[in-house]
């Protein structure tokens, strides 16, 4: 038997990517955030979860793009990815 899985789409990994820096760590909003959306999860291990999933490659500035400042972005292929259920 499989072990149970958290289906994320694009946009709720983009909205992770948005608390993935020091001032929402600082202030707790990253914390609230993890804790009202993702309760069996701390921002680390969710970071882990989606890298070992194989849907973010690093972020670098490219022209007049400028990297996103998680220092990742979403593989530009992927629409939605499964997670564990929990860390």
């Amino acid at each position: 038997m499989s072990e149970p899985q958290i289906r994320l789409t694009r946009a709720q990994i983009d909205e992770i990517l948005h608390h993935a820096h020091w001032i929402a760590a600082k202030n707790g909003t990253q914390a609230r955030f993890v804790r009202a959306n993702y309760p069996s999860y701390s921002f680390e291990g969710l970071m882990a979860a989606l890298h070992t999933s194989g849907c973010l490659v690093a972020s670098r500035t490219r022209g007049s793009e400028l990297a996103h400042f998680s220092g990742y972005r979403v593989r530009a292929k992927v629409n939605e990815v499964e997670i564990p259920l929990s860390e």
